[in-house]
């Protein structure tokens, strides 16, 4: 009988998706978050960045930066659900929009910000059901849409404390400073919003506008050599001894990392779990059954199978 994949968290549709531990029944996906590739220093610095009560002064914006497949939006929805589960739940109300998906790539910074402003014009007016405030419908600007969403943080006649946490679009390398601005200049002097996006560009973004107070800047890395021990070590579900599966030993780990870094001289956590998945995916669907096996060669089995999909470099054939 097969067993599930150790590298595989539970719960997500595709291995491959980022950890989101603010949704619904997706709690557990906390413990799964590593250490390594700056994720913890991110995480610590998102933290004393956000003081507690500082979103009832002003509104912040969060740019998670790094590059591919290091766990931006896995870090960005841990840094919300940070926020969520520290508010108190008697006394306030979080909501979360996901508008990640709502821009096509490559679009210009004003198409961008108006996909963005229609789907938050639908938010407001779920907010406004009942208030008797009518809401105009041309209201493509963010400066128009998002000081809107300051009235209902504290609403007369609301006993409830509201919050508005808002996952925006991945921002364009060549237009993220400008489109960050934007936001910045419209949040100037509104309370109770919290804006988080991902820049693909490690390029620092520190503007300010008037009463904004300057973006809150993440970045991740690549991998230092050796950490890949460590992601394992610490992995909910690693093999262990006597659990059936087979063990990852510390030396094929140190090769494995040797051959992803000859084809690829930057990696990052993502790919570093992708790779362990496949390993696992060879040793179960290969001449090495689970169970019969304690000990794996992840080097070979790896080549196995990237062997399949790319040309190997000089020295690993």
């Amino acid at each position: 009988m097969t067993r599930p994949n150790p590298f595989v968290v539970r719960g997500l549709d595709e291995p491959n998706q980022p950890l989101c531990p603010w949704q619904e029944g997706f709690g557990c996906h906390d413990s799964y978050y590593s250490a390594v590739g700056g994720q913890q220093e991110a995480y610590e610095l998102f933290k004393q960045s956000l003081q507690p009560g500082q979103l009832d002064r002003a509104s912040r914006i969060v740019v998670v930066a790094g590059p591919p497949l290091s766990g931006k939006t896995s870090l960005a929805n841990r840094c919300v659900y940070w926020v969520k589960e520290g508010l108190d739940q008697e006394t306030t109300r979080c909501h979360i929009y996901q508008l990640r998906g709502v821009c096509p790539r490559r679009a210009t910074v004003q198409d961008r910000m108006e996909k963005v402003c229609r789907r938050l014009i639908e938010k407001l007016r779920e907010l406004n059901t009942g208030s008797g405030e009518g809401l105009p419908g041309n209201l493509l600007n963010a400066d128009e849409i998002l000081p809107l969403f300051g009235r209902f943080h504290r609403s007369p006649g609301r006993k409830l404390v509201q919050y508005f946490i808002i996952l925006l679009p991945r921002l364009e390398p060549d237009t993220a400073e400008t489109e960050i601005d934007e936001y910045q200049a419209a949040l100037a002097g509104v309370p109770g919003v919290l804006c988080v996006t991902e820049n693909p560009a490690d390029i620092p973004l520190t503007t300010s506008h008037g009463e904004a107070p300057p973006p809150i800047s993440l970045h991740l890395r690549q991998l230092d050599p050796g950490e890949s021990r460590k992601v394992v070590a610490d992995w909910p579900g690693t093999p262990q001894e006597g659990d059936g599966l087979p063990i990852i030993p510390g030396k094929h780990l140190d090769e494995l990392e040797d051959l992803l870094r000859a084809m690829n001289a930057n990696i990052t956590l993502g790919k570093l779990l992708t790779a362990l998945r496949q390993v696992y995916n060879t040793a179960h669907l290969g001449d090495h059954p689970v169970g019969e096996v304690r000990y794996v060669e992840y080097a070979e089995l790896i080549r196995a199978y990237l062997g399949k999909w790319v040309r190997l470099p000089q020295g690993f054939a």
